[in-house]
């Protein structure tokens, strides 16, 4: 029971956090004047948009998972919350940053050799990102495991 749970953590907001991509995306093709390559690149984004959400996600847990800080401070001054809050924000935004750009980087090369082809940068780009998000399924499930409430949560 436990280990379904744990799987299935990052796939509700990574569906949901999708499907509003997906609706974006639509509502960019059909109320704007897109030209066919537009309308290529738009459909690329929108394949990537599930390994970043998942990368998103991933990242997101195993930092609260490392890091759980309490959402608002306690009392008027409380600065120390407020750094946390800038040093958690910072550290998710280093490990999403740098595992897109990690992917961009693969994908470009992909696109480069591949003639300047949009779909060989997607499908590279794409499992880059899946494999990075593959690759921090371990450590949230680790960290996870040893994350207890009672000790890691300040009281309110």
């Amino acid at each position: 029971m436990l280990a379904a749970s744990r799987q299935a953590q990052p796939r509700a907001p990574v569906v949901v956090l999708t499907g509003l991509d997906w609706v974006l995306l639509a509502a960019v093709n059909n109320f704007f004047h897109v030209t066919p390559t537009e309308r290529r690149a738009l459909l690329s984004a929108a394949v990537m948009a599930v390994p970043f959400n998942l990368l998103l996600f991933a990242a997101e847990n195993l930092v609260f998972l490392v890091f759980p800080v309490r959402p608002a401070a306690v009392g008027p001054g409380d600065f120390q919350v407020l750094g946390r809050q800038i040093f958690t924000l910072g550290l998710r935004t280093v490990v999403v940053l740098l595992g897109a750009a990690v992917a961009a980087l693969f994908g470009i090369v992909a696109y480069v050799f591949s003639g300047k082809s949009l779909a060989a940068l997607t499908a590279v780009t794409s499992a880059v990102l899946l494999l990075e998000s593959a690759a921090l399924m371990p450590l949230l499930a680790l960290a996870f495991e040893r994350f207890d409430p009672s000790a890691h949560t300040p009281a309110a």
